[in-house]
């Protein structure tokens, strides 16, 4: 990671990074790599080669095509949703969120309530990243 980038425990084996300054594309080819990296190269525990994957939800902000403020929290809150999303994708896998559209908090936050519905209809654009296999 660079000096001006972020990275912290968020709870559990939940980590949060943020990246700034970054492009939407260096934040695709940053999140490749890590895909790749953390499957590539096992943890030595004990002397044993353990495999590991990572899930991934990220977003870039502010988001194309929308003039709408998102707040740090509403940021998290939807890459959460992303995150959770790639886990139940399947392993070692990214998901993206695109764009958002709302126009205004209040519907940001009935379109966090049912990402599911919002993602499906496209309210919330939701990229597969793939994974790493």
């Amino acid at each position: 990671m660079r000096e001006s980038d972020k990275l912290v425990r968020w709870g559990g084996e939940e980590f949060l990074a943020v990246l700034d300054p970054i492009t939407p594309e260096q934040a695709d080819r940053t999140v490749e790599r890590l895909l790749h990296a953390v499957r590539r190269d096992p943890v030595l525990w004990n002397g044993q080669a353990i495999k590991c994957t990572i899930s991934i939800g990220y977003a870039c902000f502010p988001m194309e095509g929308s003039d709408l403020e998102i707040s740090l929290e509403s940021a998290i809150g939807l890459i959460d949703k992303a995150l959770y999303e790639a886990k139940r994708r399947g392993r070692n896998r990214a998901c993206l969120i695109r764009a958002v559209i709302a126009q205004n908090k209040q519907d940001l936050t009935i379109l966090c309530d049912d990402f599911e519905s919002a993602t499906a209809d496209r309210r919330i654009q939701l990229v597969d990243m793939g994974s790493a296999a």
